[in-house]
């Protein structure tokens, strides 16, 4: 059991050494850093708002709306880097259908749905956060053209309304099993148009168990701070990579948030097999690095990399 929910309406996310494991019907044990502890749960299975707070002290998770992804100013900050190459790179290969309906898959804030928009792109996005997708609709109220839905992206379907879809950053890695990698492309292939164009950008590790740790330095209430994304662990038995995120402030060497985050192994050998393979529901066109150049990679490749395939 990882995910815990609060009685409040949120949820609480276990840390990955952590466990918790149901008693009766009336709470749950969890293991963690610090030992064995005995929790309540009301007849839903929830914990209480109270709980959730002590859990979060002794290290046991933390609460979902606390993640990097629950913090609008803090999500703005941390990504909002130039993405003028990928808007480019977009538009070139969506300029034929820029005046049909089109997706963005894990739209986030509209770092990259909210420019489109602008240059006359008619575009929706999914999002399985409240907060961004609350924030994001406040943006658009004045975009009648463009939506924005709060749903994982395994789970939207909207059979045939769109021309073309995107998923940047990333984001197809936080489907988080191979059921829902494949029911995720199942959807797509639904909610795309005959011949309909996806583009999505997924980084390939060969060696899912090899430790890497990625940094950059950005500002956030005029202040800098220096964010650590970094490998915690692989799972065989799942074959799922565990991250640890922790954001620092640059001057003090102070830690102001930590947490880990789940996400699948889809190495290029199942992207091939299970997407694009003789009679399967796509054909791939071609791949790019993350400047749009065109480039050939093979199994033992590492790296992220643009994919546009089209549905059959």
């Amino acid at each position: 059991m990882r995910i815990i929910p609060v009685a409040d309406g949120r949820n609480f996310v276990l840390d990955p050494l952590a466990k918790a494991v149901p008693v009766g019907s009336e709470g749950l044990l969890l293991d963690g850093v610090k030992g064995c502890h005995l929790v309540e749960v009301d007849f839903e299975g929830c914990i209480s708002s109270k709980t959730a707070s002590w859990l979060e002290e002794q290290d046991y998770g933390f609460r979902d709306d606390i993640s990097i992804f629950g913090q609008i100013a803090l999500a703005k900050a941390l990504f909002g880097w130039d993405a003028s190459v990928e808007l480019e790179g977009l538009q070139t290969h969506l300029a034929g259908v820029k005046h049909l309906l089109g997706l963005d898959v894990g739209c986030g804030y509209g770092r990259l749905l909210i420019p489109l928009t602008r240059e006359g792109y008619q575009i929706d996005g999914i999002d399985q956060s409240f907060a961004l997708i609350k924030d994001l609709n406040d943006n658009l109220a004045f975009q009648k053209q463009s939506r924005a839905f709060c749903v994982r992206m395994e789970e939207y379907i909207s059979p045939g309304a769109y021309a073309y879809a995107y998923a940047a950053m990333n984001t197809i890695r936080y489907l988080q099993t191979k059921f829902s990698f494949l029911r995720h492309f199942r959807c797509m292939r639904e909610n795309l148009q005959p011949n309909g164009i996806y583009l999505f950008c997924i980084s390939l590790v060969p060696e899912p168990n090899k430790p890497y740790d990625i940094k950059w330095q950005f500002e956030y209430e005029n202040q800098k701070y220096e964010i650590h994304w970094s490998f915690h662990s692989y799972c065989y038995l799942s074959e799922q990579i565990t991250e640890k995120i922790e954001i620092w402030k640059t001057k003090k060497k102070q830690m102001i948030h930590r947490e880990y985050q789940i996400q699948g192994f889809y190495p290029l050998s199942l992207l091939e097999q299970e997407l694009w393979a003789e009679k399967k529901d796509w054909i791939l066109e071609a791949i790019y690095d993350l400047c749009f150049h065109p480039i050939r990679i093979t199994k033992d490749t590492r790296g992220t990399f643009w994919f546009k395939i089209r549905s059959r």
